[in-house]
Order: structure tokens, then sequence, then C-alpha cells
């Protein structure tokens, strides 16, 4: 199984939303902290890279193009990515 990179995200919790959406258009995803970032920054505040497996590239950055989530998809997107991350419960 050959991963490609598809996207890049600022922080861990940008990387589990894209993760999420990916996987919410059907397409098994990864992140990992990127390059020589590891050494400076650590947890949620490094650099994260998305892979999907090579047969779904294009579907992927198709799905990660389309730039129109509501507000409700986005706090929907953030509030899951923060209980994956184990942060405190949706109210």
């Amino acid at each position: 199984m050959a991963l490609v990179a598809v996207a890049d995200a600022g922080s861990e919790p940008e990387a589990v939303m894209i993760v999420a959406r990916l996987r919410d258009a059907g397409i098994a995803a990864m992140s990992k902290t990127t390059g020589s970032r590891q050494a400076i920054q650590f947890g949620s505040g490094a650099t994260q890279t998305i892979y999907v497996e090579a047969e779904h590239e294009a579907r992927a950055r198709e799905a990660l193009e389309d730039p129109d989530l509501s507000d409700d998809e986005l706090a929907a997107l953030a509030e899951e990515a923060g209980r994956e991350q184990g942060g405190p419960p949706a109210i």
C-alpha cells in the first residue's frame, strides 16, 4: 500500500478535521507530524501532513477542494476534532 500526501495542516486539530472530512467522503486517511518541525513543535501545535492510499489520491484532492462548508458543518467538524483529541464533551 503506497501512501501519498494530499494536504498539510498547521496543527493537529486541523489535521483531525481534514482526516474526518476525508473519512466522511469514504476515504481512509492518516496524519503525521512533518519535517524538522518535530524537533521544535510538539503535540497539537505541530505541522501535520495528511496521507491517503495512492489509488484514492484524486478523490481525496477533489473532496478537499470543495471549500463550501456551512457554519454548522464547520462547527460539527471542530466539535468532533475536539472529542477525538480528548477535549470537553459538547454541551
